[in-house]
């Protein structure tokens, strides 16, 4: 090797230990030299759970060096903001309360929590949640008063809430015969909370009446209307019914 090979070589050798000492000089000591600041404190989203009509959000403020002054939560579906609540932020756990609206519950929603350090500026965190609340819908069965048939169905809801049914089939499991098929109902409203609907089947094809057996068990199938009802919007859903009566 000639002495301009060893220059390269050395010189090579000095450019990597320069560019490794910049990268070092960099992550420790920040672009002037000086130490990077520490975040003032540490933002986490623990929980979101709809409770009734309330939508609570739990957000944990840890490793404060700097007291946070206020906070704020703003709730996006796509680039909507659908809800928003402002909080007095301390280091712990925080606990907001929005109102829950019924095109959040079942979504993915986005939450930017804003933390407030006064004049000193702020700290904005976004996460993303699944958005779950109790609501449900179920048939119990079906039964004859002065022999026309009704439907009866379990709701838990958080909202006032309308149904109504169609294409309700009723089938003898024992026998795994058809006795009612093609029913529909008018439409009912239920108040929020939990309880029974009683709906009137109408329309029904009778296929086989032989199969209305005292004693056996049935299978209910339905697909139900649902609209939501609440002060922040309506929302309708389509929900396939599935259920079973001994």
């Amino acid at each position: 090797m000639g002495n301009d090979e060893v220059n390269y070589a050395y010189a090579a050798v000095v450019i990597v230990v320069s560019v490794l000492g910049a990268l070092v000089v960099l992550r420790y000591l920040g672009p002037l030299g000086r130490p990077l600041p520490e975040p003032p404190f540490n933002v986490s989203l623990v929980n979101v759970s709809g409770v009734g009509d309330r939508l609570y959000v739990n957000i944990t403020i840890s490793d404060c060096r700097v007291r946070p002054l206020g906070g704020s939560v703003e709730v996006y579906l796509g680039d909507r903001v659908v809800g928003y609540s402002t909080f007095n932020a301390t280091c712990g756990i925080n606990t907001v309360s929005l109102p829950l609206q019924p095109q959040l519950v079942g979504s993915e929603a986005r939450f930017a929590v804003n933390v407030s350090l006064g004049d000193r500026g702020y700290v904005i965190s976004y996460f993303e949640r699944l958005v779950t609340a109790v609501m449900s819908l179920r048939p119990v069965n079906v039964t004859f008063e002065d022999g026309e048939p009704l439907l009866f169905l379990s709701y838990v809801s958080p909202f006032p809430v309308m149904i109504s049914a169609g294409q309700v089939t009723y089938i003898n499991y024992n026998l795994s015969a058809l006795a009612l098929s093609g029913c529909v109902t008018p439409r009912a409203l239920a108040p929020a909370g939990q309880g029974t609907v009683k709906l009137q089947l109408l329309n029904c094809s009778y296929e086989d009446l032989s199969a209305l057996r005292p004693g056996d068990v049935y299978q209910i199938r339905a697909l139900a209307n649902v609209t939501y009802i609440s002060p922040y919007g309506n929302v309708t859903q389509e929900v396939g019914l599935l259920g079973y009566q001994g």
